[in-house]
Protein backbone atom coordinates (compact mmCIF):
# COMPACT_ATOMS: atom_id res chain seq x y z
CA UNK A 1 0.00 0.00 0.00
CA UNK A 2 1.33 3.46 -1.00
CA UNK A 3 -0.48 6.65 0.97
CA UNK A 4 -1.58 9.92 -0.84
CA UNK A 5 2.24 11.67 -0.29
CA UNK A 6 3.63 9.16 -3.06
CA UNK A 7 1.69 10.60 -5.55
CA UNK A 8 2.75 14.11 -5.61
CA UNK A 9 5.83 14.69 -3.96
CA UNK A 10 9.51 13.41 -5.04
CA UNK A 11 9.94 12.84 -1.38
CA UNK A 12 7.38 10.53 0.18
CA UNK A 13 7.86 11.85 2.95
CA UNK A 14 7.14 15.47 3.05
CA UNK A 15 3.65 16.65 2.95
CA UNK A 16 2.32 17.10 -0.40
CA UNK A 17 1.01 20.02 -1.34
CA UNK A 18 -2.72 19.02 -1.80
CA UNK A 19 -2.58 18.12 1.81
CA UNK A 20 -0.60 21.47 2.33
CA UNK A 21 -3.01 23.71 0.64
CA UNK A 22 -6.23 21.78 2.80
CA UNK A 23 -4.55 22.19 5.96
CA UNK A 24 -3.40 25.80 5.11
CA UNK A 25 -7.77 26.42 3.89
CA UNK A 26 -8.64 25.18 7.41
CA UNK A 27 -6.62 27.03 9.74
CA UNK A 28 -7.04 30.13 7.28
CA UNK A 29 -3.47 31.11 6.89
CA UNK A 30 -0.42 30.73 4.82
CA UNK A 31 1.94 28.76 6.82
CA UNK A 32 5.26 30.52 5.39
CA UNK A 33 3.57 34.09 6.79
CA UNK A 34 2.72 32.80 10.29
CA UNK A 35 4.90 33.72 12.66
CA UNK A 36 7.43 31.17 14.27
CA UNK A 37 5.96 30.73 17.22
CA UNK A 38 2.67 30.17 16.98
CA UNK A 39 3.65 27.37 13.86
CA UNK A 40 5.67 25.89 16.64
CA UNK A 41 2.43 26.27 18.87
CA UNK A 42 0.17 24.56 15.71
CA UNK A 43 3.27 21.57 15.37
CA UNK A 44 3.18 21.03 18.95
CA UNK A 45 -0.65 20.64 19.10
CA UNK A 46 -0.79 17.88 16.26
CA UNK A 47 2.42 16.25 17.78
CA UNK A 48 0.39 15.67 21.13
CA UNK A 49 -2.64 14.53 19.46
CA UNK A 50 -0.69 12.41 17.28
CA UNK A 51 1.16 11.13 20.23
CA UNK A 52 -2.42 10.30 21.94
CA UNK A 53 -3.96 8.86 19.20
CA UNK A 54 -0.79 6.39 18.77
CA UNK A 55 -1.54 5.58 22.27
CA UNK A 56 -5.07 4.72 22.06
CA UNK A 57 -3.91 2.59 18.57
CA UNK A 58 -5.95 5.03 16.58
CA UNK A 59 -2.94 4.65 14.02
CA UNK A 60 -4.62 6.27 10.85
CA UNK A 61 -5.41 9.88 12.87
CA UNK A 62 -1.98 9.58 14.43
CA UNK A 63 -0.66 9.55 11.06
CA UNK A 64 -2.85 12.32 10.07
CA UNK A 65 -1.85 14.57 13.13
CA UNK A 66 1.45 13.87 12.57
CA UNK A 67 1.15 14.61 8.95
CA UNK A 68 0.05 17.60 9.81
CA UNK A 69 3.04 18.46 12.46
CA UNK A 70 5.37 17.87 8.99
CA UNK A 71 3.66 19.81 6.99
CA UNK A 72 4.68 22.82 9.40
CA UNK A 73 8.06 22.23 10.06
CA UNK A 74 9.87 18.95 7.69
CA UNK A 75 13.10 19.21 9.53
CA UNK A 76 12.06 17.50 12.57
CA UNK A 77 13.46 14.03 12.91
CA UNK A 78 10.93 12.66 15.58
CA UNK A 79 7.81 13.57 13.60
CA UNK A 80 9.21 11.18 11.35
CA UNK A 81 10.32 8.59 13.52
CA UNK A 82 6.69 9.23 15.13
CA UNK A 83 4.91 8.66 11.92
CA UNK A 84 7.00 5.55 11.25
CA UNK A 85 6.07 4.15 13.85
CA UNK A 86 2.31 4.41 13.16
CA UNK A 87 2.61 3.04 9.86
CA UNK A 88 4.14 0.05 11.29
CA UNK A 89 1.83 -0.35 13.34
CA UNK A 90 -0.49 -0.70 10.56
CA UNK A 91 1.91 -2.66 8.81
CA UNK A 92 2.42 -0.09 6.17
CA UNK A 93 5.67 -0.94 5.77
CA UNK A 94 7.28 1.38 2.80
CA UNK A 95 5.78 4.16 4.17
CA UNK A 96 7.85 3.36 7.91
CA UNK A 97 10.59 2.71 5.97
CA UNK A 98 10.76 5.94 4.28
CA UNK A 99 9.89 7.80 7.40
CA UNK A 100 12.21 6.15 9.29
CA UNK A 101 15.13 6.79 6.12
CA UNK A 102 14.22 10.73 6.60
CA UNK A 103 14.51 10.73 10.91
CA UNK A 104 18.04 9.23 10.06
CA UNK A 105 18.66 11.58 6.98
CA UNK A 106 17.70 14.56 9.08
CA UNK A 107 19.51 13.60 12.28
CA UNK A 108 22.31 11.06 11.76
CA UNK A 109 23.28 10.77 15.56
CA UNK A 110 19.87 10.32 16.47
CA UNK A 111 19.85 6.59 17.78
CA UNK A 112 15.80 6.18 18.11
CA UNK A 113 16.02 6.88 13.82
CA UNK A 114 18.38 4.37 13.60
CA UNK A 115 15.82 2.15 15.57
CA UNK A 116 13.13 2.93 14.09
CA UNK A 117 14.23 2.04 10.26
CA UNK A 118 15.69 -1.52 11.68
CA UNK A 119 12.28 -2.06 13.41
CA UNK A 120 10.47 -1.72 9.85
CA UNK A 121 12.85 -3.61 8.10
CA UNK A 122 13.04 -6.32 10.42
CA UNK A 123 9.42 -6.61 10.15
CA UNK A 124 9.39 -7.18 6.53
CA UNK A 125 12.20 -9.77 7.11
CA UNK A 126 15.06 -7.87 5.98
CA UNK A 127 18.32 -8.00 8.43
CA UNK A 128 20.16 -5.00 8.04
CA UNK A 129 22.89 -4.35 9.68
CA UNK A 130 24.61 -0.98 9.42
CA UNK A 131 28.70 -0.68 9.65
CA UNK A 132 28.77 3.25 9.66
CA UNK A 133 26.32 5.56 7.71
CA UNK A 134 24.19 4.86 4.75
CA UNK A 135 26.08 1.41 4.69
CA UNK A 136 25.38 -1.98 4.97
CA UNK A 137 26.81 -5.41 5.67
Amino acid sequence: MTHAHSTVSSDVTVCDPLQRAFIQQHYGCQLEDTPKTLLRHLVGQCKARGNTAFRGGQYPEAVTQYSQAIAGVEDDEALFGNRSAAYLAQQLYSEAIADAAKAVQLKEAWPKGHYRLGVAYMAIGVAQCCTGPGQRS
